[in-house]
This record gives structure tokens, sequence and C-alpha cells, in this order.
């Protein structure tokens, strides 16, 4: 059940996220992502742990395989519109997903 909820929420949330004329696109799928989980656990466990970075690295390059950036134009285009604008995007972005960016 973790594993569908998982794929539906982040599917529904990539799904409606916009910025500007930026879209995003999730196409995970519940069946794959339970045997990723299946898989990587069953590798932990015979390898005593030692897959564990492994594991995650597996699973993070499935959910970056199926998602997606949409945008209208260049990805140049976008950044050069985005440069003239003067907003404190980068600010609300890092609080959201608690990057720290500092010296």
């Amino acid at each position: 059940i973790a594993e569908y909820l998982k794929a539906r929420i982040g599917n529904y949330t990539w799904s409606t996220t916009r910025l500007g004329r930026v879209r995003f696109s999730s196409t995970l799928k519940a069946r794959d992502l339970f045997w990723i989980q299946a898989t990587n656990t069953v590798a932990i466990l015979v390898s005593l742990g030692f897959l564990i970075p492994w594991a995650k690295v597996r699973r993070l390059r499935y959910i970056l395989a199926n998602t997606g950036v949409l945008v209208p134009g260049t990805l140049d285009e976008f950044a050069a519109a985005m440069e003239q604008e003067d907003n404190a995007l980068g600010d609300s972005a890092t609080g959201i997903f608690d990057l720290e960016i500092g010296f």
C-alpha cells in the first residue's frame, strides 16, 4: 500500500506543479516501486547492509527517470526570462526542499 500511495501522490504532486509556463510530469508506477523495494530489501539482507547505497541510488534513478520537465521553448529562453525577474523564488525553493546553500 505504501508504494501505491507514493506513486499516486508523487504523480499528482508533480503533474499539478507549475513554474510560470513550465510544467512537470511524473509517471511512477506502484508495481515498479514495489518491485524495486522488494528486490532492494532482499539485496540489502543478503549483503548484510552493504548494498544500502546501491539500493538508494537504484530507487532514485527510477524516480528521476519517470519525472520530467515540460518547457515551452528552450531551457535557455526560460533561464533568460527568470534572470530578468527580480523575485524570491530561489529562497522559497530552498525552504521547500530544505536545501542549505552557503559558504
